[in-house]
């Protein structure tokens, strides 16, 4: 294939492998030249709008980064609280809310205030650690689909395209 390999070794410390590979002249002038094309979203999830409720910052993150790059509007809350006040503000589609939220408000019941509320989001699913069944009898009975940590984004990927496919929202108020 005509690249450049290195190698290097340090006795003790470990090695190293390279390859250089030389980039797509065409595609860096049409970047220069402002001819970009938009990004193709082949998965159907860009201009989606995700809520996040996790009291964990570094899952929020990572969360936002993941579908970031599904082109999905991510909003982040750490409680229910910032949930609801989000839900208040912004059209939100889709809300992903952790089981253990530690505000004394688990994720179920932050899904029913919000259905409950003037501001109904169209559809929802939890996410837990948990993976025991009755936390997975607990969701199925509250009509919820239940994700387990650490997610699959080829799991996320397949509800949120599922969600995207649902009717529109209907305002409860």
């Amino acid at each position: 294939m005509d690249h450049t390999l290195t190698f290097a070794s340090c006795p003790g410390r470990g090695s190293a492998f390279g390859v250089r590979v030389a980039r797509d002249v065409k595609a860096r002038r049409a970047r220069r030249n402002g001819t970009q094309r938009p990004a193709a979203d082949p998965i159907g999830l860009r201009g989606l709008r995700v809520l996040c409720v996790d009291n964990d910052c570094s899952i929020l993150d990572g969360m936002e980064a993941l579908l970031g790059q599904w082109g999905v509007q991510v909003f982040k809350a750490r409680n229910s609280a910032e949930a609801m006040q989000i839900c208040a503000q912004a059209d939100v589609d889709t809300i992903l809310a952790d089981y253990h939220l530690g505000d004394g408000v688990d994720g179920i019941a932050l899904l029913r205030r919000v259905s409950e509320s003037r501001y109904p989001v169209g559809s929802a699913a939890l996410i837990s650690a948990d993976h025991g069944a009755d936390l997975a009898l607990i969701a199925r009975t509250a009509g919820y689909p239940l994700l387990h940590k650490p997610l699959r984004p080829a799991v996320l990927r397949a509800l949120l395209s599922a969600f995207r496919r649902l009717p529109s929202k209907v305002s409860a108020a």
